[in-house]
């Protein structure tokens, strides 16, 4: 994950607070600290999940699998912005939203 600091947003502010703590962090805290382009990864199911911005207008879900103690690079799809990506990408059929209480973190 990419750290920018604090933002002067006490939403923002107290969601990486939890992050660094190491406590869960909710969805909305998650799609909060997305929305400051930052890249915070999850595991779900023994993979890596990674939203990159890669442009101001390129997003993209990139998801890593270890194959022995290498991380690989499994797949990775683009989208327009974050909010097309959060509504539109599936993890075994259900939105990030859906899986967010299975989800951990490194």
């Amino acid at each position: 994950m990419t750290f920018k600091g604090r933002y002067g947003n006490v939403y923002i502010d107290e969601a990486y607070d939890k992050f660094f703590n190491k406590q869960k962090i909710t969805y909305e805290e998650y799609v909060l600290i997305l929305a400051v382009n930052d890249e915070i990864d999850f595991l779900y199911h023994n993979k890596i999940y990674q939203i990159i911005h890669e442009t101001e207008k390129i997003v993209s879900m990139c998801i890593y699998q270890f194959n022995d103690k290498q991380k690989m690079l499994v797949k990775s799809d683009s989208f327009i912005n974050i909010i097309a990506l959060l509504d539109t990408y599936r993890i075994d059929n259900k939105r990030i939203r859906d899986i967010w209480e299975e989800v951990s973190f490194n």
